[in-house]
């Protein structure tokens, strides 16, 4: 019983496995999408937020959360104030990319296929997505836990509320959190 530590190795989308940027970084944390994970077993791997809001507020800055949110791995997360839904990891630049996707065409990292563009943003376990705003490949609402996704109402410029945490489209008891680590 204690903890273990799992050095993340990083798999592109062909399967080649590469070193993090820092190779002594190691995260408790595996690759891939975790599903109900306690909030304070994130904070106790020297996560740190760096952003934190209800899904049904809207209207936070993109490039406000870009300035705060600047450690090398960022995680996006989705849940509770005691356990998150949904989470996952990557390396700064494919969570928060500084240029937006195209629509339905999600970038791998780290297990995980992430997207970012004017329609939305979040991860997928699988490749085909369906954005007409958020992603509802896997049904409308979700099937699964091991989704999230963010509404950006069109811009790059500003989050807008709603909508998936896993299976949940509710507005009002859903977190958005943004963890960050060096």
């Amino acid at each position: 019983t204690g903890n273990r530590v799992v050095r993340v190795w990083f798999r592109d989308e062909a399967g080649n496995l590469s070193l993090p940027v820092n190779e002594s970084i190691q995260f408790a944390m595996q690759s891939g999408i975790r599903t109900n994970v306690a909030m304070n077993s994130v904070t106790s791997e020297g996560w740190v937020g760096c952003f934190s809001e209800l899904y049904s507020e809207s209207g936070f800055s993109i490039s406000t959360i870009q300035a705060t949110c600047n450690k090398a791995y960022l995680m996006m997360a989705c849940g509770d104030a005691t356990t998150l839904t949904a989470a996952a990891f990557a390396q700064r630049s494919d969570v928060m990319p500084t240029t937006a996707d195209n629509l339905n065409t999600p970038r791998y990292a780290n297990g995980v296929w992430w997207y970012f563009n004017s329609k939305s943003w979040g991860f997928s376990p699988d490749q085909q997505i369906s954005q007409g705003s958020c992603d509802t490949s896997d049904g409308n609402p979700p099937q699964r836990d091991d989704i999230l996704c963010w509404h950006m109402g069109g811009t790059l410029t500003m989050l807008s509320s709603g909508w998936s945490c896993g299976k949940s489209t509710s507005n009002s008891t859903n977190h958005r959190y943004i963890f960050q680590k060096d």
